[in-house]
């Protein structure tokens, strides 16, 4: 995925967690809660799309566990686990559900 790519899935993502605030949603203090799905494997950490999310977060001044809660849901490239994986993150209650593939985004659709 390209940077450029990245930059607009980031911009994408703070439009949908800056409408809330404008209408009054969330009450203060609350952090959003961000659902990230991923096919990728969490090797060593977070794989490099995920990196590139959260780095791209922080140039526009949102920090995981700040103002802002990530939480990143791996698929270890197995497309089977990311349907249950998606539900996951709907019982979670998240705000929004980023999803970084066409397989991950069909799963998420399908909650």
């Amino acid at each position: 995925m390209t940077p450029r790519r990245v930059a607009l899935i980031v911009a994408l993502v703070l439009t949908l967690l800056a409408a809330p605030f404008t209408v009054g949603g969330q009450p203060a203090g609350k952090a959003p809660q961000v659902g990230v799905l991923l096919l990728d494997t969490e090797a060593l950490g977070l794989s490099q799309r995920a990196r590139y999310f959260v780095e791209g977060l922080r140039e526009l001044g949102w920090i995981d566990g700040q103002n802002i809660a990530l939480r990143f849901k791996f698929a270890a490239l197995n497309e089977a686990r990311l349907d249950p994986l998606a539900e996951e993150l709907v019982r979670e209650k998240v705000d929004l559900i980023v999803a970084v593939a066409s397989l991950s985004v069909r799963a998420a659709q399908g909650t």
